[in-house]
């Protein structure tokens, strides 16, 4: 969220070298993460002609935010489920040997 905050702040004072930096950095996240279509928009702000309105920007935003969101429910659903797989194991600590 707080690249997407960024990046809504930077479209509101026209900061386009910021809004394109906060992109980039997301994207990369995005895609290490595995989450393609997150990584797709973020290319699209970071491609996208600078002349262009600031709505366009928003719209891209917006729609990054609910993928952001998506993408967040997933990884918890994933992360729960590793949990549970998981529960009823015993993890034992591994003596250190003596020199």
């Amino acid at each position: 969220p707080r690249r997407l905050a960024n990046m809504s702040a930077a479209n509101d004072e026209s900061d386009s070298v910021s809004l394109r930096r906060e992109a980039h950095a997301l994207k990369g996240c995005s895609a290490t993460m595995g989450a393609a279509r997150l990584a797709g928009l973020c290319e699209s702000i970071e491609t996208i002609p600078l002349d262009i309105s600031g709505q366009t920007f928003r719209d891209l935003l917006s729609e990054m935010s609910k993928e952001f969101e998506r993408v967040r429910k997933r990884f918890e659903i994933e992360k729960q489920r590793r949990l549970e797989d998981h529960r009823g194991f015993a993890f034992v600590k591994t003596p250190t040997l003596q020199r």
